[in-house]
């Protein structure tokens, strides 16, 4: 988890504080999830991060392939 916490700029305990815990806005309430929940956060954090990376790595290759393309026009 710690190379998460640098590719996200979160201190690793800041991540596992919204993987185990469930905040309100607003009020400080704190309560603990199920091991189940905590699953779950961690499995949906894991799917934001690459689908984030996907997005990124598309748009860096879009752009390459047309500089590419300007290059040889």
């Amino acid at each position: 988890m710690s190379w998460v916490s640098l590719l996200v700029r979160l201190y690793l305990h800041e991540i596992n504080i919204f993987i185990v815990n469930v905040l309100f806005k607003g009020v400080k309430v704190v309560i603990q999830k199920s091991v189940n929940l905590a699953a779950e956060g961690r499995d949906n954090l894991a799917k934001a991060l690459y689908s984030r990376l996907f997005s990124w790595l598309v748009i860096k290759v879009n752009s390459c392939l047309k500089e590419r393309d300007e290059e040889h026009r």
